[in-house]
């Protein structure tokens, strides 16, 4: 097993040739990476991603990248990123507009929850804060910012 710092490094590299334009070079570390250990759902939406992009005298097929894409759906039915791209995958590589759509709107779907939920908790704190401030509590910093607020009487 590699360290957090190791596997940061190394998709800092994946990511980095993948923004040059380096599929192929990407699409090899990548397969490096994955003769170690498994990859995770957002690495197999990359490599999914990179193979698509990749030359024609790559390796790998565009059935390659759908399998990666439903692999990722297989840990994590409702990833809205791999949602998303099998919507694109199936729409474009595979001239079905029918099946592009029902994964977008699954996606879609899928991030309407999350927000409501995030909606619901950014409420809830708003709420907290009131309470607190009507108690005489008051923030020290700024919405917004990175530290933690501290409250004080």
């Amino acid at each position: 097993m590699i360290s957090r710092d190791q596997s940061n490094k190394r998709w800092r590299e994946v990511c980095d040739a993948f923004d040059a334009d380096e599929i192929d070079k990407s699409l090899e570390l990548l397969k490096d990476w994955e003769s170690q250990e498994r990859l995770s759902i957002e690495e197999l939406v990359y490599k999914a991603r990179a193979i698509q992009l990749g030359g024609e005298d790559s390796v790998y097929e565009l059935g390659d990248a759908k399998e990666l894409l439903l692999a990722a759906l297989g840990r994590e039915k409702n990833y809205p990123v791999a949602l998303t791209e099998l919507g694109y995958f199936s729409w474009a590589v595979e001239d079905d507009a029918g099946l592009g759509l029902e994964y977008f709107d699954k996606a879609i779907a899928v991030l309407k929850e999350m927000l409501g939920k995030a909606r619901d908790g950014r409420q809830k704190c708003l709420e907290e804060l009131e309470d607190l401030a009507e108690e005489g509590w008051y923030r020290t910093r700024a919405p917004g910012k990175a530290e933690p607020i501290r409250l004080r009487p």
